[in-house]
């Protein structure tokens, strides 16, 4: 292509372009206008709220036992690792360094699962007000008269 051509197809390209992302902005805008409203999440029983919280603490304790087991392994294998490098210090402080950012990585994990464990058990149940049965309307009774049998 020569000049005088990619010019022309600069100065056709670049309106084509902005015309191309006005009408799809304008049909998302169309879109999202369309839509139904949101309504409000189903409300849950206060039992079905008990069995969410209770399966979500069992799977993050089923977490933190799972951690537990991987630093156990974890710490077999840095010892493991160390000890062809006992005699050297250079080595073991790069071990010891690397060996305590995992501990700390595994402790921030751990604690994190603590926290949202705690969350999840702290969470009350939303209780929904129940419609109230009917009263029956009781007729008054005159002052010591009583009550014809």
């Amino acid at each position: 292509m020569t000049n005088t051509s990619l010019s022309l197809a600069r100065r056709i390209a670049q309106p084509l372009l902005g015309v191309s992302l006005l009408l799809s902005a304008g049909a998302v805008m169309a879109w999202q206008q369309q839509r139904p409203p949101t309504s409000q999440p189903p409300t849950m029983s206060a039992s079905a709220i008990q069995a969410q919280q209770a399966n979500q603490q069992a799977l993050l304790m089923d977490q933190v036992q799972k951690n537990q087991v991987q630093e156990e392994q974890r710490q077999r294998n840095a010892a493991a690792i160390r000890r062809p490098f006992a005699n050297d210090k250079a080595a073991t402080g790069a071990l010891d360094s690397s060996d305590q950012a995992q501990r700390d990585q595994y402790n921030a994990r751990q604690q994190d699962l603590l926290n949202r464990y705690r969350a999840a058990s702290a969470v009350n149940p939303v209780v929904l007000p129940q419609a109230a049965p009917a009263k029956k309307k009781v007729e008054s009774q005159g002052a010591g008269q009583q009550p014809a049998r």
